[in-house]
């Protein structure tokens, strides 16, 4: 426990979506993307080891500027049916050997992509061939860059008031997301996304959600490298772990209730997916080895819920809202929905569903 308390939320973001071997979204206020930018990549390279490349997007950016800056030397592996987006590692920086000949490339274990909502829709479909495909396909030579084992994919982008610009495709398979929020908060507030006095507590898990997730934001890293590092048989076994994690039918119950709520309030008008029922409950159980646990409670489903569909949940328009099919104020129902976003949404379904005691 004392490795995770040393972490903020930014870190444990990125620790989580290591074990799950998913991907996670970073927002920032635009002062802060270069300052956070440069704090992820500085904590992976010093925490886990791995190597990061970092992209910035453009609406120019090309799928061969793309794949220069994320394609390193070695790790080439036979594919029979290369993608026809494939061509876009012709930009590769590889540099020829000795003999001449050219050495096999590999990805980067982690992407940082800045402003990745302003990319090219070709650019973010390669992105989302990535997530899925765990690779690039080379069209030239019929074969195929693999990613790593450790794979990560973090967006790192500028806060909107709607839901990212990104395609539909894309947000549904990034695994969580999180705000970071510069601005100063006091020393006994939770910087969850809910305050923990508005939720009910549970004994033997208030000590460990203070110690994990109730930190005040830091840009820099605030463990000290030198003595803390996350090794792949460390990784391993916390995703061993994970898998492991008991699941009470009151739990499981509980969850499918939180997903059945969002999927029917008021506000929502898509976003709430199949994959992302299964994030749901994957972040829940990578949760509760963080707790020091083997088994998951309705506290650690209010913990994932807000990170899993708040990047995810779109809000409906006047004119979609249900109530309109029967015949209710277009500019009463406008007055209600002002001021609703996926955050709301969640925290309403949060209050609405009753945990298991």
């Amino acid at each position: 426990m004392d490795t995770f308390d040393s972490l903020d939320d930014i870190q444990l973001a990125l620790l989580l979506s290591l074990i799950a071997n998913q991907h996670c979204i970073l927002t920032t206020e635009p002062s802060h993307l270069n300052e956070l930018t440069t704090s992820v990549e500085a904590f992976i390279e010093s925490s886990f080891g791995l190597e990061v490349a970092t992209v910035s997007f453009e609406p120019e950016t090309s799928l061969d500027e793309f794949a220069g800056e994320v394609i390193r030397e070695g790790g080439f592996v036979s594919r029979k049916s290369p993608s026809n987006l494939a061509h876009a590692v012709a930009g590769a920086n590889i540099t020829r050997t000795i003999d001449g000949t050219l050495p096999s490339p590999r990805l980067a274990n982690v992407l940082l992509l800045k402003h990745l909502d302003r990319a090219s829709a070709q650019c973010q479909a390669q992105v989302l061939e990535l997530m899925i495909g765990k690779g690039i396909a080379l069209m030239t030579r019929r074969m195929g860059i693999r990613s790593p084992k450790r794979f990560l994919i973090v967006a790192v982008l500028e806060r909107s008031q709607g839901r990212v610009q990104l395609l539909p495709e894309l947000i549904d398979h990034f695994f969580i997301s999180h705000y970071y929020d510069s601005f100063p908060f006091d020393s006994g507030r939770s910087y969850s996304t809910y305050d923990s006095q508005d939720r009910p507590e549970e004994d033997g898990d208030n000590e460990s959600l203070s110690s994990v997730v109730r930190k005040a934001p830091s840009i820099s890293p605030s463990l000290d490298h030198g003595e803390v590092t996350f090794t792949e048989e460390y990784l391993d076994s916390l995703t061993l772990a994970a898998q492991r994690a008991f699941f009470h039918v009151e739990v499981k119950k509980y969850m499918m209730d939180i997903v059945s709520f969002l999927r029917l309030h008021r506000a929502t008008a898509r976003g709430v997916t199949p994959l992302a029922t299964r994030h749901f409950e994957l972040l829940v159980r990578c949760l509760a080895p963080l707790h020091n646990m083997t088994f998951v409670t309705p506290t650690l489903a209010q913990l994932a819920a807000p990170k899993v569909y708040a990047h995810r949940i779109e809000v409906c328009t006047p004119m979609e809202e249900r109530s309109m099919m029967w015949g209710s104020n277009e500019v009463a129902v406008e007055a209600w929905l002002k001021g609703a976003t996926s955050e709301t949404v969640v925290d309403d379904v949060l209050d609405m569903v009753k945990a298991p005691v």
